[in-house]
């Protein structure tokens, strides 16, 4: 996968379907992915960025922030969800 790297790109509309096709995302089901859209806005940019198999490298540039950033991001979407999803 590779990502426009000659901007940076806000991609609001990610195909969350896809991650829901993706045989390792199996477990997702339609109630999580509607979780992940309470989420904090670049929370689940970068989290549904990364449920579709993108680097944290390629966030970063997606996104237009440090990998520090996007990793931050995704601990604090999958510790809301586990919240949300009452496994905290």
């Amino acid at each position: 996968m590779q990502l426009n790297m000659d901007r940076c790109m806000y991609l609001d509309d990610t195909p969350l379907a896809v991650a829901v096709e993706r045989s390792d995302s199996v477990y997702l089901t339609n109630e999580v992915l509607a979780l992940i859209e309470r989420l904090p806005v670049r929370q689940a940019k970068a989290f549904r960025l990364f449920i579709d198999g993108y680097s944290y490298a390629d966030i970063a540039v997606a996104m237009c922030v440090s990998v520090n950033n996007v990793r931050n991001y995704i601990h604090a979407a999958r510790v809301a969800l586990r919240k949300m999803l009452g496994r905290d």
